[in-house]
């Protein structure tokens, strides 16, 4: 490998970096704005966790790594197997879909507090290596429908100053003519029709939900 060559190599490792989190972002979005909870597969083991996770933003802590990437885990693997099968695989592809496959892991340490994160986890942090927990909070903290993105700092605040999500809503409302979820609705339903999707949260679910309609 040549030294122009080597280079390169920072600058690569950051733009897959930073595609990584764009994907997972726009995945992260049609489960928040689209989700459905009744859906076969999608709907019990991805729409329901996210919902729980958006009443009961801590409830992420409790699980472990491989059931926190095991959704992100089988498409990357299928993704792999494709990009094998079409002789595209390489480095910045395994880098990619190693990313990816956890971006749940890193979603799940920004609700974590620095003595479950450790010294290693915090230090990612503080080097704006991963997203920082200051910075996801943004995601939770209104009707989290924005700063999607949840590996890095960085494509957030771009994003939304061109508000991208909302603009991508709009083209589907009116290619589609599907709306943005109701939020609040659904998880209603669930806590009527499915009390056990929020497990032992279920009161934490129906205590938010009381204070939305106040």
């Amino acid at each position: 490998m040549s030294v122009p060559s080597i280079l390169l190599i920072p600058g690569q490792i950051a733009l897959v970096w930073l595609i990584a989190d764009f994907i997972t972002g726009f995945v992260h979005w049609l489960e928040d704005a689209y989700g459905n909870p009744d859906l076969p597969v999608l709907g019990q083991h991805m729409t329901r966790p996210n919902l729980l996770h958006h009443y009961a933003p801590r409830a992420i802590v409790d699980n472990s790594w491989f059931r926190s990437a095991r959704g992100l885990l089988a498409i990357c693997a299928l993704l792999g197997l494709l990009a094998a099968a079409l002789g595209v695989f390489n480095w910045m592809v395994a880098l990619g879909l190693f990313l990816s496959a956890n971006a749940n892991e890193v979603h799940k340490w920004s609700h974590r507090t620095r003595r479950e994160n450790g010294p290693v986890v915090r230090l990612l942090q503080r080097l704006r290596l991963v997203q920082s927990p200051s910075h996801h909070h943004r995601h939770h903290a209104h009707e989290k429908n924005s700063n999607y993105c949840i590996l890095t700092d960085f494509l957030n605040p771009v994003l939304e100053r061109v508000q991208f999500w909302s603009r991508l809503e709009w083209v589907v409302l009116q290619v589609f003519g599907v709306p943005r979820r109701d939020e609040d609705a659904v998880a209603a339903r669930l806590v009527a029709e499915a009390p056990e999707t929020f497990g032992p949260y279920l009161p934490i679910v129906v205590r938010r939900l009381g204070r939305h309609h106040e």
